[in-house]
């Protein structure tokens, strides 16, 4: 389908994309065809829109992701996801079409974009994340995955890799900020690469969840917790996961939510000293890709929201980089 306007983003209809789904999915709906999810309506918008489904008794997420998302790493994504829930892991992966595919794309005026239906998990949410049952809960379903990680050789792993730790600079052109905060984020970007990929250091490197925070996680009622969003999973070093996970606790309650998070995760798999005892380094790195990820988004999110956050995150960069420095 061609268009004579030019769009950045657009945001679908949520009844084309019921249509869409209902031509593909079940939706336990048994042996019969559903011709309309009974409830369809946009639900979040983050780094994808999310449409919030409802069909024979289920809830479902609908995730479109912008076109910057391409078709392999989809696949490599939901293939991977479908393999840890065989082996029991508790993720939350997608719905297969009738067809056996994981995911299916649309034309949209700006591309084409890769849509995924995942169940909704009924639960309570991770987010703030300050108790050690949280801490110990999400340490373990965390030890767990890079345990699974540890083990697996899953076709196209080592396509991907995790976006965070590639730090490439060629975006901090385009930032609103003034010439020294642009030198400052430059530098940081490449002492951080510099220090990361340092051959004398031993990090734990492997699978990674690459945007472990609390609210990417849910603990059902049956007392287990389960992490998704895996739309950043890649290939890395482990450490980037400790440091995401342990800046999104709450901070007067960081310590001993952190504890329980280690002793959780300990009991499924070795933490190595090393990636704990430079956790500000890898905050760094997650600080910057937030700035990153913060610039990408901005097209559909507007200037003044990217303004506002730019300095407060520039802020934060600052602190966690002097923090490195002291030592």
């Amino acid at each position: 389908m061609e268009y004579e306007t030019k769009v950045s983003y657009s945001l679908l209809s949520a009844e084309y994309l019921a249509a869409e789904v209902a031509q593909r999915y079940e939706l336990a709906a048994g042996s019969t065809r559903l011709t309309t999810p009974a409830y369809i309506r946009f639900y979040s918008r983050g780094s994808n829109d999310i449409f919030l489904l409802q069909a024979n008794g289920a809830s479902y997420a609908l995730r479109v992701s912008p076109v910057l998302r391409t078709p392999e790493s989809v696949e490599i994504e939901t293939d991977l996801l479908a393999q840890m829930a065989k082996s029991g892991l508790t993720v939350c992966a997608a719905v297969a079409q009738r067809d056996g595919s994981l995911y299916f794309s649309v034309a949209a005026p700006e591309g084409r974009r890769c849509c995924v239906v995942f169940p909704f998990i009924n639960g309570q949410e991770n987010m703030p994340l300050r108790t050690p049952d949280q801490g110990f809960r999400i340490g373990m379903a965390t030890g767990a995955f890079h345990r699974w990680g540890d083990g697996a050789d899953p076709p196209g792993a080592d396509k991907i890799s995790v976006p965070a730790l590639n730090l490439d600079q060629s975006w901090i052109e385009q930032l609103p900020i003034d010439g020294s905060e642009r030198d400052f984020l430059g530098r940081a970007c490449q002492e951080t690469q510099k220090r990361l990929y340092d051959p004398a250091r031993k990090w734990d490197r492997g699978l990674c969840h690459g945007d472990l925070v609390g609210g990417n996680t849910i603990t059902t009622a049956d007392g287990r917790t389960w992490l998704f969003d895996f739309e950043y999973c890649g290939v890395g070093l482990r450490g980037y996961d400790l440091a995401t996970l342990w800046d999104s606790i709450e901070e007067d309650s960081r310590a001993e939510v952190w504890d329980a998070f280690v002793k959780g995760y300990q009991s499924e798999r070795p933490l190595g000293l090393d990636d704990i005892d430079h956790r500000p380094l890898f905050s760094v790195a997650r600080q910057v890709w937030l700035i990153a990820a913060q610039q990408r988004i901005a097209t559909h999110w507007g200037w003044l929201w990217e303004r506002d956050r730019m300095r407060d995150n520039l802020r934060r960069l600052r602190q966690l980089w002097n923090g490195v420095e002291a030592g």
